[in-house]
């Protein structure tokens, strides 16, 4: 059977490889981060845990900006979350999160340092 809302399906083959199709998609940098953190949670969780969890969290982020996937990564890094035993359900919501507030945090931030003042060419000064 599968979610209408998110495409998750409860045929563990079938989650396996449309996790992995989703995976392949995505840029190398986050790859490899999302594999670190894989290897982190390996000694502290089931392995069928860890997959079903590492399913759910490829579905969950398929249709998110890999900008807002990027900085959350690096914030969970950043933390150790991992070592605290956070595992992928706490990252998904993360994600989500960030995603949810990012237009809002974008503006505050821009508030907060200022943008780079508007670059004036030759023609212009004439």
């Amino acid at each position: 059977m599968k979610c209408p809302a998110c495409g998750y399906t409860t045929h563990k083959q079938k989650q396996t490889s449309e996790a992995q199709i989703i995976y392949e998609d995505f840029p190398k940098d986050l790859k490899e981060k999302l594999i670190y953190i894989g290897k982190a949670l390996k000694p502290f969780m089931h392995r069928a845990k860890i997959t079903r969890e590492w399913n759910q969290f490829m579905f969950a982020i398929q249709e998110i900006n890999y900008r807002v996937i990027r900085t959350t990564l690096n914030q969970y890094l950043l933390n150790q979350y991992q070592k605290q035993g956070k595992g992928f359900p706490y990252l998904k919501f993360m994600v989500l999160a960030n995603a949810k507030n990012y237009e809002k945090n974008k503006i505050i931030e821009s508030k907060r340092f200022g943008s780079n003042p508007p670059i004036i060419t030759s023609e212009e000064e004439e």
